[in-house]
């Protein structure tokens, strides 16, 4: 038979595992006051722990989109005030030309306005939004329009069909039927879809298509590959490079009249284009509003599961810390004890 002895040492380190105990207690209780949760979801929740993993997916996932359908919606505001800039560039240049096509030094006129204005449109296009150009559709990372675009297949149109380059000064010969037959043809070519975006600009025709909910997307973007752009570019350009302020008055005003078309075809194309974008801006903003509200509906549901009776864990709190102190005062008290005292 085995009798253990009652000792200082004994009881000295009893309490040393029960302190231990009550300070891992302590620091769980301390964290579920802090955090709001239960310290180990896993162990509380046990099997049920798989509908908070499932709630907290479908959360960030729906954050994504929500993040994604604000972000677009940033992207789509920019885009519409720079085409509300571009359509004043084209009714701006619309006035000038049309006081120009009969003035005297009409020509230079109009050639001056139309350069300022070309690199106004050069620069608009070239937005660009947390490090992407807004209108190069999926094609973000290129300027939609550079600044060499088009200039060499310009010249070569021209030499092609009058046999002369531009600077040559029998420019001055051609007709008024010469003229129109080229801006109706091969310089018009130049600005049809296919030309467009072979001469002018890379930006891609898809636009960016942004989440706005399981299985449905919205594209709220604006591609410099949209034909109203390329009309506008083409009103003005002929006024910029046809001919170099050489040509006869009638040819000049053939250039005008079909500069001056190009010009309110233009506008009508981006208004068109606003009016698109605004209906898909108004259905991402509509989106974005359900799945924030969904959002916090889940929130609720993951506290629901997940949440501790703050309360409670503030008395357990309080009640741990007091353990803590008796079981510290005790065992100051056990470590002055010494059978020396009692001899």
């Amino acid at each position: 038979m085995r009798t253990d002895g009652i000792s200082t040492l004994n009881i000295s380190g009893f309490l040393r595992q029960t302190v231990m105990s009550v300070q891992s207690r302590l620091i769980i209780a301390q964290t579920e006051v802090s955090t709001g949760r239960h310290s180990d979801i896993g162990l509380t929740l046990g099997a049920g722990v798989r509908v908070t993993i499932g709630l907290r997916g479908e959360m960030d996932e729906l954050q994504q989109m929500i993040d994604g359908g604000k972000l677009a919606g940033t992207r789509a505001e920019l885009a519409q005030s720079t085409m509300d800039s571009i359509s004043q560039i084209a009714s701006s240049f619309m006035n000038t030309l049309t006081g120009a096509r009969t003035a005297a030094n009409g020509q230079a006129l109009a050639r001056q306005a139309a350069t300022a204005a070309m690199q106004s449109l050069r620069d608009l296009l070239n937005t660009s939004y947390n490090g992407q150009y807004i209108f190069g559709g999926v094609n973000s990372q290129n300027p939609p329009l550079p600044d060499d675009a088009g200039v060499a297949a310009v010249d070569n149109a021209f030499l092609a069909s009058f046999g002369m380059a531009q600077l040559d000064a029998a420019v001055t010969g051609i007709s008024s039927a010469d003229m129109r037959a080229f801006l109706d043809g091969p310089f018009s070519n130049l600005f049809n879809p296919s030309g467009w975006s072979q001469d002018w600009t890379p930006a891609s025709g898809q636009g960016l298509l942004t989440r706005a909910g399981p299985g449905h997307t919205v594209d709220t973007s604006v591609s410099a590959r949209n034909g109203a752009f390329a009309d506008l570019a083409q009103a003005l350009t002929m006024a910029i490079s046809l001919g170099e302020d050489k040509l006869g008055g009638a040819a000049f005003e053939a250039i005008a009249d079909k500069s001056l078309s190009l010009l309110g075809k233009a506008a009508a194309g981006i208004g068109a284009e606003q009016s698109r974008a605004g209906l898909a801006q108004a259905e991402l903003k509509k989106a974005v509003e359900h799945m924030t509200i969904k959002s916090a509906a889940l929130v609720k549901s993951i506290q629901s599961l997940e949440s501790v009776d703050p309360y409670e864990a503030a008395t357990r709190v309080t009640d741990l810390m007091n353990q803590l102190q008796v079981s510290y005062t005790i065992t100051g008290r056990l470590s002055g004890l010494s059978l020396a005292n009692y001899i």
